[in-house]
C-alpha cells in the first residue's frame, strides 16, 4: 500500500515537472517567434500602432467587455444574455486567427480577389436601405475621360439656369464673421450623364463644363443666403495631376494643398467640405418624397485619420437632420480604409471636414439643386445650434 502511494505521487510530481517543461518550452517559442518578428529586417511590417490596432480590430467589442468582466466582477451585470458565455466564441477565434467575419461575405472574398479591396468600406451610420451592396464607390475614370473631357461642347449648352437653382436667389447679408466655411473639389471633373448628351457611359461622365463645382456654386449661394460665409475652390485638380504626370490616385495629395493654403489665409475657416458625386446608378441614388425626386447625399470618412471620431459625429449630425427635412435623403456615414484608397481624404487637417457625394452619374440638375437645398437647411440649423452652444465662433482646427 505504501509503494503504491508513493509511485502516485511519484507520478503527480512527474506529470507537473511534464506540464512545467512544456509551458516553458511554448513560452520560449513564443517569445522568440515574437522577436524574430519585431526585429527581422525581412520583415513585411514591423511593429506600429497601426498594426497593433489592426489586430485588437480583429477582437470584437462584446469579447473585449467579456474579458474585462474577469477582472472586475461587477462589469458582469451588463453582459445581460451573455453572462456565462464562454469568452471565445467559435464566431470570435475564427475572426481573430483568419479575419473572416461570420455574415460578412467580402471578409471572405477580399484577399483573394484582385480589386475587392474597393468596396471593403465600413458602414458607421445607415441610412434608410443601406446596406453593403449599395456603398458609395470611388470614380475610375478611364483615361479617355480624363483626356477627352467626354460631352464638353455639348455640355456648354446645357449649363442653362436649371428649376430652384439657388445660385440665382439674391445673397442676404452675412450673419457671419467672414467666411467660415470653404468648398473644393478634389474629383473636380465629375459629372452627370443627363448633363451630357450623347454620352452614356458613365465611366465616361467626366467633363469640365458641368461637374460637382457647378453643385458648389448652388450650395455656396444657398449657405450665403441663411447667413453662413462660405469660400469655393473651383481649382481643376485633374489639371494639377496632368502637369505632374501623377495618376488619379493621388488626386487627394493633389487638393490636399488647396485645402492647408485655405487654412494659413484664413483662420476663420471651420468647416471644409470636398464635394463628390457617387458612382452609383440612379436606383440607389435618387429618392421620390411626394412625387419630387431628390438626388441623395453619403458621407464618407478616411478611416485612417486621427480626427476621425470627430468627423463621424459631425457627418453624423447633419445627416441627422437631412432625413429629419427628407427622410432617406442621406444614404448615412461611410469609412473607407486600407488598400485601394486614400484613407485621410484630407481630413486629418481638420476636426470639422467632411467628404460628401451628392448624387450619382444618373442625377439631373433639378434633383441635385434640390438636395442643395436641403443640405443647406440642414448645415445651417447644426451651425447655428453649434455657435449658441458655444457661444462664439470655435477654432478651425484642434
Amino acid at each position: 500500500m505504501k509503494t503504491m502511494l508513493q509511485n502516485r505521487q511519484l507520478t503527480g510530481g512527474l506529470q507537473r515537472i511534464s506540464r512545467y517543461i512544456s509551458y516553458w518550452i511554448v513560452s520560449v517559442t513564443a517569445l522568440v517567434v515574437l522577436v524574430a518578428a519585431i526585429t527581422s529586417p525581412f520583415a513585411a511590417s514591423r511593429l506600429s500602432s497601426k498594426a497593433i490596432k489592426d489586430v485588437a480590430g480583429l477582437v470584437t467589442s462584446s469579447t473585449l467587455y467579456q474579458m474585462t468582466t474577469t477582472e472586475n466582477s461587477y462589469f458582469q451585470m451588463g453582459l445581460g444574455e451573455q453572462r456565462g458565455v464562454g469568452i471565445l466564441t467559435l464566431e470570435n477565434f475564427l475572426q481573430m486567427t483568419t479575419s473572416i467575419v461570420v455574415g460578412d461575405h467580402r471578409s471572405l472574398l477580399g484577399n483573394e480577389l484582385p480589386g475587392f479591396k474597393l468596396f471593403d468600406s465600413e458602414i458607421l451610420v445607415a441610412g434608410e436601405g443601406t446596406n453593403y451592396t449599395n456603398m458609395p464607390i470611388e470614380s475610375s475614370p478611364s483615361p479617355e475621360a480624363l483626356g477627352n473631357n467626354a460631352g464638353d461642347s455639348a455640355a456648354g449648352s446645357q449649363n442653362q439656369t436649371p428649376e430652384t437653382n439657388t445660385a440665382q436667389t439674391p445673397v442676404e447679408t452675412l450673419k457671419t464673421d467672414g467666411d467660415v466655411v470653404y468648398l473644393y473639389f478634389t474629383h473636380t471633373r465629375e459629372s452627370f450623364l443627363p448633363q451630357l448628351p450623347g454620352t452614356t457611359n458613365p465611366d465616361l461622365a467626366m467633363n469640365t463644363s458641368y461637374n460637382v463645382t457647378n453643385v458648389g456654386d448652388s450650395l455656396q449661394t444657398a449657405l450665403r443666403n441663411a447667413g453662413i460665409g462660405t469660400a469655393i475652390n473651383k481649382t481643376d485638380v485633374t489639371t494639377i495631376l496632368q502637369s505632374k504626370k501623377e495618376n488619379y490616385a493621388k488626386s487627394y495629395t493633389a487638393s490636399r494643398p488647396l485645402v492647408e493654403e485655405a487654412i494659413v489665409q484664413n483662420h476663420k475657416l471651420q468647416y471644409f467640405i470636398d464635394i463628390h458625386r457617387d458612382s452609383q446608378r440612379r436606383d440607389i441614388t435618387t429618392i421620390d418624397k411626394d412625387g419630387v425626386s431628390y438626388a441623395k447625399i453619403a458621407f464618407v470618412i478616411g478611416g485612417e485619420n486621427p480626427n476621425m471620431d470627430a468627423n463621424m459625429a459631425l457627418s453624423n449630425a447633419i445627416h441627422g437632420k437631412l432625413n429629419a427635412l427628407v427622410p432617406g435623403i442621406s444614404r448615412g456615414v461611410f469609412a473607407k480604409s486600407g488598400k485601394g484608397t486614400n484613407g485621410k481624404f484630407n481630413q486629418d487637417l481638420s476636426s470639422k471636414a467632411i467628404l460628401i457625394e451628392v448624387g450619382g452619374v444618373d442625377n439631373n440638375a433639378d434633383e441635385l439643386n434640390r438636395t442643395v437645398g436641403i443640405f443647406a437647411e440642414a448645415f445651417s440649423e447644426y451651425y447655428w445650434e453649434a455657435e449658441a452652444v458655444q457661444g462664439g465662433t470655435p477654432p478651425a482646427l484642434k
